[in-house]
C-alpha cells in the first residue's frame, strides 16, 4: 500500500522496486541504487527547496516521478533508464494552477518530422536515444518555465553544445523551447 515518508536516504546499491505509488513529504537523498517505480510512480511532495541531493550515474529514479513545484526554485528531476542518468532540472518562473509536474525518460529514437529550425538553422536530427515527458497537473491555465535537460545515452551527432537546442512539442507540433 502507499506510505508517505518524511526522507528518504537510498543507499542499496541493488536498487529498490516500489510495488504502490509512495510519497516523500521532505528530502530524497541518494547514497547508492536505482528506485525503480514500473507501473507506480515517486511523489516528491516539498515545494519549499529542492528537497534533493546524491543523485548520478546509479542513483536516480526509472520510472514515474511526481514533483510538485511552486515558483522561483530550480528543482532536480533525477530520472533515467534502466542504464543510464538522465536528469532534467525545472525552473517555474510563473504559473496559474500548476501545483505538480510529472516527469520520465523513455527510450527509443524519435522521428524528425522537418522544417523544423532554431535560430535559422535546420533541425537535421534528434536525440536518439529518448526523449523526457513533463506533463502537468489538470488544470494549468499558464505556466512559463525553464527546464534543463542532460542526455546521457544518446549517439554525439554534434560539434559541441552550440549544435543541441530544446525542442517541445505541447500538442500543436514540434517547435523551438522556447517558442
Amino acid at each position: 500500500s502507499s506510505t508517505t515518508f518524511e526522507g528518504v536516504v537510498m543507499n542499496n546499491a541493488a536498487g529498490v522496486t516500489l510495488t504502490a505509488n509512495q510519497t516523500i513529504s521532505s528530502t530524497l537523498s541518494f547514497t547508492a541504487g536505482i528506485i525503480t517505480t514500473g507501473a507506480f510512480r515517486l511523489d516528491l511532495t516539498n515545494t519549499a527547496v529542492d528537497g534533493t541531493s546524491g543523485y548520478g550515474t546509479g542513483k536516480y529514479v526509472y520510472g514515474n516521478l511526481r514533483r510538485y513545484v511552486t515558483t522561483s526554485i530550480e528543482y532536480a528531476l533525477p530520472i533515467g533508464t534502466a542504464v543510464n542518468f538522465e536528469l532534467a532540472s525545472i525552473f517555474v518562473v510563473s504559473q496559474t494552477g500548476l501545483n505538480y509536474i510529472d516527469v520520465s525518460f523513455t527510450t527509443g529514437a524519435q522521428v524528425n518530422p522537418g522544417g523544423l529550425t532554431i535560430n535559422g538553422a535546420s533541425v537535421d536530427n534528434f536525440l536518439n536515444y529518448g526523449k523526457w515527458t513533463f506533463t502537468p497537473n489538470a488544470g494549468v491555465t499558464a505556466v512559463t518555465y525553464h527546464p534543463t535537460i542532460q542526455s546521457i545515452g544518446h549517439t554525439d551527432l554534434g560539434n559541441n553544445e552550440d549544435y543541441y537546442g530544446v525542442i517541445s512539442n505541447v500538442g500543436s507540433g514540434w517547435c523551438r523551447f522556447p517558442s
